[in-house]
């Protein structure tokens, strides 16, 4: 029910993002030779594998905490935050390079 719920916010907020990039808009010029177009598809797919990536972190470590003989909810909050965080960026910028061939 989690990740259902997780993928429905990050299609939900990937949309957003074409929308808000596509709507914005750059002169081509000012992406590498690359269109408005392929811009939002990335920054889109970066933030729906993102989202998905860490509502899956969210959903596994309390129970990861507390199968290791922790509170799962004094620890999961702060280690959920800073790993999902970093995850994030790494999970980003892996899209971005992928996506544009770099």
């Amino acid at each position: 029910k989690e990740m259902l719920v997780g993928q429905m916010m990050a299609s939900a907020m990937a949309l957003a993002a074409i929308l808000v990039v596509v709507v914005r808009g750059v002169p081509d010029e000012a992406l590498g030779g690359h269109t408005v177009l392929e811009i939002a598809l990335i920054v889109s797919g970066a933030m729906f594998a993102a989202l998905t990536t860490i509502n899956l972190l969210g959903g596994l470590m309390p129970i990861i905490m507390k199968k290791i003989g922790l509170d799962p909810a004094i620890t999961a909050g702060p280690f959920i935050t800073t790993t999902g965080d970093i995850l994030t960026v790494i999970v980003y910028f892996n899209v971005a390079r992928l996506l544009l061939g770099i």
